[in-house]
């Protein structure tokens, strides 16, 4: 059995007159209109349904009684705009407004938006004139400083929220023509997009390792023979100067003329030849001996090693008129012959005419003194057909192209009927390596190991290495490779061309 109350209610909607209608059982009403469905609204329900009105038409009439009851009347809003008394107790005018707020905000009537946000402004108005008039006389200024402006900025706040809100409602209605999983689903690819612009970040390349280079040009050793050659007899006159110098009595002073110790000195020395020293030519006598010994003892430049004993005052007047007429008899110096141990004023040997010193051929560049080069087996007459000492050089025009993805430069050291691997035409390997430049961003090839040698006719040049490559993909990922190289040369006009390579 349904209350009685609800029974009233039920017949005032069904009226619709407010004279009928009980103010006292006005949340019920509320509760009702915001959630139908809820337990304590259910006699309620029930009741309407027994009269003969359906939810939406009983709706409708609720609402109709509302406006004329709470917000047709003069004047501003006040607790009469909540249905209620001035001097209604805080809780029960906080519950009668939340209520309101629920029935009357704008999210629940996209149709009259206008309608139901100009009554949740006037609901707002109405609870912050109640909250200004709480309290007791000596209580009220406090309360228009503490209490009345949190809530007035509160019920501004809300006033804005449900404006806002019901903005953005009737924006969603708008698209209601085009299909809304669409727009959805473009809004979350937008999303995405910028997410993904905003966490990129490139990787830094990777730099490969450095790799040694080998030389391009070939280097001529240093002549080591023609230095020694010519230091040698120097060294060996220095030696039998200390030699006589320490067997020799002490000088005594020069009775001589000055004539006399130049013809001495005169004669050629025996020890500039470059063939081994000869003993000195035996004199006429010995008494002439003795005479050219004790004549010419303070005419040599003295080692500054080995330091004769100081000779008396009076002979310092003929040293010095002998020790510049010694440059005059001596050949120019070569700087490039001179030893560094050789003393100031020794005379260069010259080099024996009957021994004339042969040339000494250049070495191999560096890159190849790493291994013994094979001896070729071709005959005597057919060594020197082919020249393969242009070969390292050649390999490191071909890594320099290699490295810097130069297609021109690396196709033009190949001869026109070359060969790579299993490609049999010069256009195969230029298309081949032009693809391999457009895939890797960065490489680099070494050779190491390097063998050169003539082939059994003569006429051509083969040579096999160990190689290493080191490249960027197009991923950014860095590869290493490596393995055993052959290269085959053929003599084109004045240089050397690549006629076959295999690894």
């Amino acid at each position: 059995m349904t209350p009685h109350w609800t029974q009233q209610l039920a017949r005032a909607l069904h009226d619709g007159r407010t004279t009928t209608l009980p103010e006292s059982r006005l949340d019920a009403l509320l509760l009702w209109l915001s959630n139908p469905e809820n337990p304590h609204a259910a006699d309620l329900d029930a009741a309407i349904s027994h009269v003969g009105l359906t939810r939406l038409q009983a709706s409708e009439r609720a609402y109709e009684l509302l406006d004329q009851l709470l917000f047709e009347h003069a004047g501003p809003p006040s607790a009469r705009t909540l249905g209620l008394t001035a001097n209604t107790d805080p809780a029960l005018t906080k519950q009668r407004y939340r209520r309101l707020i629920q029935v009357y905000h704008p999210d629940r009537h996209s149709d009259h938006n206008d309608w139901a946000t100009r009554r949740t402004e006037r609901i707002n108005l109405a609870f912050s004139a109640c909250q200004g008039q709480t309290g007791t006389a000596s209580g009220r200024a406090s309360a228009s400083a503490s209490d009345a402006r949190p809530s007035g900025y509160r019920a501004v706040l809300e006033t804005l929220w449900s404006m806002a809100a019901s903005r953005l409602r009737h924006a969603w209605d708008l698209t209601a023509p085009f299909p809304r999983w669409r727009l959805a689903g473009l809004g979350a690819l937008g999303l995405l997009l910028i997410g993904l612009f905003l966490s990129f970040d490139e990787p830094p390349p990777v730099r490969p390792v450095a790799m040694p280079v080998p030389s391009n040009s070939i280097q001529a050793a240093p002549s080591n023979q023609r230095p020694n050659s010519a230091a040698r007899p120097t060294e060996r006159r220095e030696i039998d100067e200390a030699a006589v110098s320490d067997t020799k009595p002490p000088a005594p002073a020069p009775t001589e003329s000055v004539p006399a110790i130049r013809t001495a000195e005169s004669r050629p020395p025996a020890e500039v030849h470059d063939t081994e020293p000869s003993a000195p030519a035996p004199p006429p006598d010995d008494q002439e001996r003795s005479r050219d010994i004790a004549a010419s003892a303070p005419a040599p430049a003295p080692d500054p090693a080995v330091s004769p004993p100081p000779a008396p005052p009076a002979s310092s007047a003929p040293q010095t008129a002998v020790i510049p007429a010694l440059p005059d008899r001596s050949p120019p110096p070569v700087p490039e012959q001179t030893a560094p141990r050789e003393p100031r004023l020794a005379i260069p040997p010259a080099p024996s005419p009957s021994q004339p010193i042969s040339p000494t051929p250049p070495s191999p560049p560096a890159l190849a003194q790493r291994m013994p080069l094979t001896t070729p087996s071709a005959p005597g007459g057919l060594s020197a057909a082919i020249d393969c000492r242009s070969v390292p050089e050649l390999l490191g025009r071909f890594q320099q192209a290699y490295d810097a993805g130069d297609l021109e430069r690396l196709m033009a050291l190949y001869s026109p009927a070359a060969r790579e691997n299993n490609f049999d035409t010069w256009f195969g390997i230029r298309q081949t390596y032009a693809a391999w430049f457009s895939q890797t961003a960065v490489r680099r090839i070494r050779f190491e190991q390097l063998r050169v040698q003539p082939t059994a006719n003569g006429e051509r040049c083969a040579a096999t290495a160990f190689f290493q490559v080191a490249y960027l993909d197009a991923q950014g990922g860095l590869t290493n490779q490596n393995g055993v190289i052959e290269f085959l040369f053929e003599p084109r006009g004045a240089e050397l061309l690549l006629l076959r390579v295999r690894y």
